[in-house]
């Protein structure tokens, strides 16, 4: 697999470690390659908060302010110094950013 390829997975999907994962998988097939990579998906902080939804979703929140500094991991808690975006992985309802 590369990037840019749309892949079609068969599998379990589980929890682990609070992260939504496909296992045991039985089949892999690539459908297409060389694509575009998507847009981030732009949402809020609400939705940031409050959705499992984004979990491991490229996204993009708008008119953003850092309240705490990162931590040992540059992980921050998006709410302090402002920001007119942020764009990265979600995971486990924190953001971490790609720049």
């Amino acid at each position: 697999m590369a990037e840019g390829d749309e892949v079609t997975l068969t599998g379990a999907v589980s929890e682990y470690y609070g992260f939504t994962e496909i296992n045991n998988l039985s089949g892999l097939i690539i459908e297409s390659s060389g694509n575009n990579l998507p847009d981030p998906v732009e949402i809020t902080t609400a939705e940031l908060a409050s959705s499992e939804a984004y979990e491991s979703v490229l996204v993009k929140v708008n008119d953003v302010e850092v309240t705490i500094a990162p931590n040992d991991y540059d992980e921050a808690f998006v709410l302090g110094a402002e920001f007119e975006s942020i764009t990265g992985l979600v995971e486990y309802s924190l953001f971490f950013t790609t720049n």
